[in-house]
């Protein structure tokens, strides 16, 4: 949800500003569009972000009071800092989301016959994550059931990877010459992709490979300086070195989703040998906002 009230909100376009009740009729277009494409027949789980575990609220909180310092004027302008959850914006879409559901679900055919939740700014959580739980406890129940989920956040590939199951696609907005469009993306083609890089376990090993993109850093970890999420690196450093020294020996990083940290140390241990030589061209592109030398190189590592 958080992902359409922010494309609603458009809050990129300095030029075109919109008041709090023109935002919250546009984001429940957005959702009839949604719907009217997806056309769900058991249930529709609406999730907006709420507390975000604190390793994240760290991350954010630098990041919301400089954008609050330099956007702050006089005529309260509408800011990014009002879509999070305490805020009064968010209670009153809280509220106006109730209502929307109420009157689809009494006036609307299609959405008569299914089941509608909604787990607002006031539940604990982020919103992607708050949906794979509630997917993750219905599995047991309805293990061939299909979904699709919405999401603008790259994140989700990889929390959708963690149910293990091949009924899971991706929807995305993506922008054709200014016009609204989506795109489906199908996690059993990543799924075969994977099996096809890898031998052993594929739900073992696709546990693996999540836990190794992690690496290249996220909203709660940085990246190691080596890897980011560009293919090449990824591949060449860190699946390649994967490959060789943890799927060879026919060991795996993670064991009853714990890391499994003989076979961690393996891995970093030998990504390691390869970071030295990645640090050092980064100092060597960024000398002037670095903060150490080349000649305090030995200390970084450290």
């Amino acid at each position: 949800m958080n992902g359409i009230i922010y494309s609603c909100a458009q809050l990129d376009e300095s030029s075109f500003l919109q008041n709090e009740n023109e935002i919250i009729q546009s984001v429940f277009r957005c959702i009839d569009e949604i719907f009217s494409i997806v056309c769900p027949r058991k249930l529709v789980y609406m999730a907006l972000d709420g507390v975000a575990p604190k390793a994240k609220m760290h991350n954010q909180r630098a990041g919301l009071f400089l954008h609050a310092k330099n956007h702050f004027s006089e005529d309260e302008k509408f800011t990014k800092c009002d879509i999070k959850p305490g805020t009064i914006f968010m209670s009153k879409l809280s509220d106006e989301l109730r209502s929307y559901i109420n009157d689809r679900m009494n006036n609307y055919p299609a959405w008569k016959s299914i089941i509608v939740i909604l787990s607002d700014a006031n539940v604990p959580g982020e919103g992607e994550h708050k949906i794979m739980d509630f997917i993750r406890t219905q599995k047991s129940h309805n293990p061939t059931g299909n979904h699709i989920l919405f999401s603008t956040d790259s994140d989700m590939v990889l929390l959708g990877l963690t149910v293990h199951s091949d009924n899971i696609r991706i929807m995305r907005p993506k922008d054709k010459e200014k016009e609204k469009s989506y795109t489906f993306v199908d996690l059993k083609l990543l799924r075969e992709e994977i099996k096809n890089k890898f031998k052993g376990d594929l739900e073992r090993i696709i546990d693996d490979w999540i836990f190794m993109c992690f690496l290249a850093g996220n909203d709660f970890l940085p990246n190691l300086p080596s890897i980011e999420f560009n293919k090449d690196v990824l591949n060449n450093i860190l699946f390649d070195t994967y490959k060789e020294h943890v799927r060879k020996e026919n060991s795996y990083l993670i064991e009853d989703m714990k890391p499994n940290w003989t076979n961690v140390k393996v891995l970093l241990k030998h990504i390691g040998e390869k970071e030295k030589k990645a640090v050092r061209s980064l100092l060597e592109h960024s000398q002037t906002s670095s903060n150490y030398s080349l000649d305090e190189f030995k200390y970084v590592t450290v």
